[in-house]
């Protein structure tokens, strides 16, 4: 494996310890705080639904390819780390999902997001990589299974959140926002930023 590929790797690995972190941080906070409609199995049972396609799909390959399974050789953290990536897609199955109080729809879509990485693949380099979002194939293929599923309602995020807290919430997305733009727009400077954040001053103060 060549330095590239290592650093690659490693940035790879670095971005989904941080979104796994950042989404579970959410989930956790939503159905504590937030006021997340799912219920507390939701997230659970579509974590062990991702995790079990995961793991029974890599003894597949593994098998069929005549190679060592991926986790194997790194004691614990290898085996986390391998999880990653179906941790993320479960929590953002059951997250982005309403299914009522019934748990087969997210557990069925944890399942098809998973299976979509393995079977919906595009050469890449010297090997293949999926082409679809995970979870967000998931997610489709769930809505045109069950005509009664509904994506998550958006206030879901801020239900429980009134008075200074609300404000609050407002105020972080809208720099957020301007943050986003500023730094992502291709002609950026320092006083392209500093002008948005004014902007985005003014239109604070007159939305208040």
């Amino acid at each position: 494996m060549s330095a590239q590929e290592v650093n690659n790797r490693a940035d790879r690995l670095g971005g989904l310890r941080r979104f796994a972190v950042a989404i579970t941080v959410l989930n956790i906070l939503g159905h504590t705080f937030f006021g997340f409609e799912q219920s507390l199995a939701q997230p659970l049972v579509a974590l062990v639904s991702a995790y079990s396609a995961e793991l029974l799909l890599e003894f597949i390959d593994a098998r069929f390819n005549r190679r060592a399974l991926r986790f194997m050789g790194g004691g614990v953290r290898k085996f986390i780390e391998f999880l990653l990536s179906a941790h993320i897609t479960g929590l953002a199955c059951a997250m982005l999902l309403y299914a009522n109080d019934r748990l087969g729809p997210v557990a069925f879509a944890s399942v098809v997001a998973i299976c979509s990485k393995c079977i919906l693949r595009a050469p890449a380099g010297a090997g293949t990589r999926h082409f679809f979002n995970p979870s967000n194939f998931g997610i489709t293929v769930t809505l045109l299974v069950f005509a009664w599923v509904s994506v998550a309602p958006p206030y879901q995020f801020t239900e429980n959140m009134t008075g200074p807290r609300l404000d609050l919430a407002r105020r972080h997305r809208l720099l957020r926002n301007v943050l986003e733009r500023a730094l992502h727009s291709p002609a950026t400077t320092h006083c392209g930023v500093a002008r948005r954040l004014c902007s985005a001053s003014r239109l604070e103060k007159s939305v208040s």
